[in-house]
């Protein structure tokens, strides 16, 4: 999932392969290295709670206090689940909610059935409990089982937490501390696969719910992020979109690192918290949330496009051609501002479509990393030339669902 600065690896547009078992395609193999189908079984006491709760610290008290409509609603429930089904978009039966998970590595020589970067590391869930709607998305971190593992074992855990606790909530703070819970518990299940540390995959994870509020006329949508993955909200009133992660992987930091996971990257085997978060927005009918795992939103950053930050706006003609000379808080400001640009864009284009959405914004990073799928075939790192090789090559999800 992230850039590779490794020597041995394709170049700027690489996944990590520190966790990579090997870069030699299996000749004989007939697909691509499993995980395992089945998670281990979770904790029923989470090992870590104190620092997972500690992200309600910063939560607003006055938010956490609204109250939740109740669920009285018998609605048929959508459950999505991927990539089990291949590279397909997955949809409810209205096309209100999608979610899709694509490759951009190229195939291996002479292969249909395997690409560079196999199994696929990234996971979603959809589930919707009547009016409610549960997203979560996980990004393995690195190339391989152990990788693909990790992000299966928690994706699991954390849906089937919030399954089975969810409709006890009453309040908004009663679904913060939930998501947060869900969150220990899926770091804990990821812990449970073998006692060798060793053994063990990290994962980055965002799971959030989307609720009706009493008396309100509107919902809200509340998330707990750990790593890279981003969520961005259009709002149907303002027709803007705003990224509600800005910031939960600073611009300066080592490409590899995304800011957090779960799994045993500390001694110990404790998660890297330093960027748990939790996030919210108060929604009404007509707006629309985006999820996407680091493989789509860096294909909508200008740096990884090629675009120079004297070309984005007449603004920033004074501006340093290089993004490494701008100071990171203005960097990061304008990266923010071209990501929402162009996702908003990009809805608009698309009529404010779920599925057209989604669609679009696979196709987009599919068409971006053409030209480095093609050289990388050659035997060769990437040259870092953003605007000859634009894009990131990477397992990539996205999840888009439309408020009712």
């Amino acid at each position: 999932m992230f850039c590779c600065v490794n020597e041995q690896g394709p170049g700027h547009n690489s996944e990590d392969k520190s966790e990579k078992e090997d870069q030699e395609p299996n000749r004989q193999a007939e697909k691509a290295p499993s995980p395992s189908s089945s998670p281990p079984p979770p904790s029923q006491k989470l090992s870590n709670l104190p620092s997972f709760l500690a992200a309600l610290s910063n939560f607003d008290t006055a938010v956490g206090e609204a109250g939740l409509a109740p669920l009285t609603s018998k609605e048929k429930s959508t459950r999505l689940f991927g990539p089990e089904a291949g590279e397909g978009l997955q949809a409810s039966a209205d096309l209100r909610i999608v979610a899709q998970t694509i490759t951009t590595y190229p195939l291996w020589p002479g292969r249909t059935d395997l690409r560079f970067g196999d199994p696929v590391a990234d996971a979603f869930v959809v589930r919707t409990f009547g009016p409610r709607v549960l997203s979560v998305l996980t990004d393995g971190c690195g190339w391989g089982p152990k990788s693909c593992n990790a992000s299966r074992d928690a994706i699991t855990a954390f849906s089937e937490f919030v399954e089975e606790h969810n409709e006890a909530a009453s309040c908004v703070k009663d679904v913060a501390e939930m998501l947060l819970k869900a969150m220990n518990a899926a770091h804990d299940t990821v812990l449970a696969r073998s006692t060798d540390r060793n053994d063990i995959g990290t994962t980055t994870l965002v799971g959030g719910l989307l609720l009706p509020l009493q008396n309100q006329g509107q919902s809200i949508f509340i998330a707990a992020a750990v790593g890279d993955a981003k969520v961005f909200v259009y709002e149907k009133a303002s027709g803007s979109v705003r990224d509600l992660t800005s910031g939960n992987r600073p611009v300066a930091a080592d490409a590899t690192d995304p800011g957090g996971r779960l799994g045993p990257q500390l001694k110990g085997g404790l998660p890297d918290l330093r960027n748990l978060r939790l996030y919210h927005r108060f929604c009404m009918a007509g707006d629309m949330v985006v999820m996407l795992s680091d493989g789509v939103h860096d294909n909508l950053d200008p740096q990884w496009l090629g675009l120079l930050p004297s070309t984005l706006d007449k603004a920033a003609q004074a501006l340093p051609s290089k993004w490494e000379e701008i100071p990171e808080a203005d960097r990061a400001s304008m990266k923010d501002r071209h990501r929402e640009q162009m996702l908003l864009n990009l809805i608009n284009e698309q009529d404010k479509q779920s599925d057209r959405v989604l669609r679009q914004l696979m196709d987009h990073c599919t068409r971006t990393t053409e030209g480095s799928r093609e050289f990388f075939l050659n035997g060769k790192r990437l040259p870092d030339d953003y605007s000859k090789y634009p894009g990131k090559m990477d397992h990539a999800t996205a999840i888009v669902f439309k408020v009712q």
